[in-house]
């Protein structure tokens, strides 16, 4: 299974931050955790690839990116159409209650730039201001999101 740290591996991390110790490998790891976890809430991009199990309703709106549905059960059918910042699955005459997706990018090769670059830019704030940080993102990386960010309300 996928993690954010096939994202940004320590080593990376380590590199981009001028870190060249292992007293902080705990630490960064999980900053690195952090930092994607926080671009994906504030664009609902899915910066590494994971698999969910999820309740539906007919007519279900998925606003994770990018989405495949793996299973439905036998004998029943479904369409996907991509609308502008979400998915909309249509089933047929019956629809399942769960339904297994495979959430976020495949291939780091995939997912944009400028949300890697946010991430790094993001780790970067959260280390250097690990005792004192604030709760708001630092504006520089919201300009960097800000084009990928959907609006969708869950």
């Amino acid at each position: 299974m996928a993690t954010a740290l096939d994202l940004i591996t320590l080593e990376e991390a380590k590199a981009h931050l001028a870190v060249d110790f292992p007293a902080h490998d705990m630490l960064i790891t999980r900053l690195i955790h952090t930092a994607v976890a926080l671009i994906e809430k504030r664009t609902q991009h899915m910066l590494y690839e994971r698999e969910e199990t999820r309740r539906i309703k007919s007519g279900y709106e998925l606003y994770d990116y990018p989405a495949t549905v793996d299973t439905l059960g036998d004998g029943l059918d479904y369409q996907a159409e991509e609308h502008a910042g979400y998915t909309r699955l249509y089933f047929g005459s019956t629809r399942p209650e769960v339904v297994t997706l495979t959430l976020g990018y495949a291939e780091k090769e995939q997912v944009p730039e400028p949300l890697i670059s946010a991430c790094y830019k993001l780790l970067t704030y959260l280390f250097e201001h690990r005792d004192t940080y604030q709760a708001e993102l630092p504006s520089d990386v919201y300009l960097m999101i800000r084009p990928y960010q959907r609006y969708a309300t869950i």
